[in-house]
């Protein structure tokens, strides 16, 4: 689906925003930057402030009415207003579809494919106890513009340690490296990066294996060339050396290097 995202509130609501979106993302829907584009719109608002409040049940408002017009549309309010009696009051009045707390906002893609089988409606308020550890990767990052690296890496991973000297070095160069922690524990693997310094421009997580199989993973570490529409130009399992980058690499990252 074409999503987009609207933020309300502090900057841990700009933060979750970040989150939802690579969530969005890592569920294969598409980003867009205008909310009339969208046919999915998610709401992420605080609740502290009385002025977020009433541009939400503003919002929501003309919403309802376009959607009464005829305008095939999704709508989630997402955030802390939606753990209170009150938002959810306002969910209500206004028929929003999707529903979820500060503290289920990595359920976003399973709602909307809970109502792709035909649910009326989808919330959920409970804490997920993951997101205390949750590095969410840049949504934007794997198509930005010019060539970059994509590094498939874990804590437990001797090879990825033995790396990882070169990547520093590679990201003080200028090349662009988007990290993806694969199946490690987050705790762990910020224990990681604090000791040996973070290269990465992004830092994605994929716990369940899942992007690893989409992307044909061998093993970690794994490390790709990618263009500005995702287009992947080389691969090298294994941990990668300054001679394998200069034989393999550099020739393709050209300027970068």
């Amino acid at each position: 689906m074409r999503a987009h995202v609207i933020t309300y509130g502090c900057q841990m609501n700009e933060y979750d925003t970040h989150t939802i979106r690579s969530e969005l993302v890592a569920g294969g829907h598409q980003l867009v930057d205008h909310a009339d584009d969208a046919e999915l719109l998610l709401i992420n608002t605080c609740a502290v402030r009385g002025k977020p409040v009433a541009k939400v049940v503003s919002l929501l408002g003309q919403l309802r009415k376009e959607k009464q017009a005829g305008r095939d549309l999704t709508v989630g309010m997402m955030g802390c207003l939606a753990q209170l009696e009150e938002g959810q009051a306002i969910a209500e009045k206004f028929a929003a579809d999707i529903l979820l707390g500060p503290g289920a906002i990595t359920d976003i893609v399973p709602a909307v494919e809970a109502l792709g089988r035909g649910a009326e409606r989808y919330e959920s308020l409970r804490f997920k106890t993951d997101l205390d550890t949750l590095i969410p990767p840049a949504p934007d990052a794997l198509t930005a513009p010019g060539l970059k690296l994509v590094n498939f890496w874990a804590s437990w991973c001797a090879p990825c340690r033995a790396e990882h000297p070169l990547l520093t070095e590679l990201a003080r160069d200028g090349v662009p490296i988007i990290g993806v922690n694969y199946k490690d524990e987050g705790t762990d693997a910020r224990a990681f990066l604090d000791e040996l310094g973070n290269p990465y421009v992004a830092v994605g997580v994929d716990d369940s294996g899942r992007t690893g199989i989409e992307w044909g993973l061998y093993g970690v570490p794994e490390t790709f060339v990618i263009d500005d529409e995702g287009t992947v130009l080389l691969r090298h399992a294994g941990p990668l050396t300054r001679q394998v980058y200069d034989r393999h690499f550099a020739p393709i990252l050209g300027a970068l290097n």
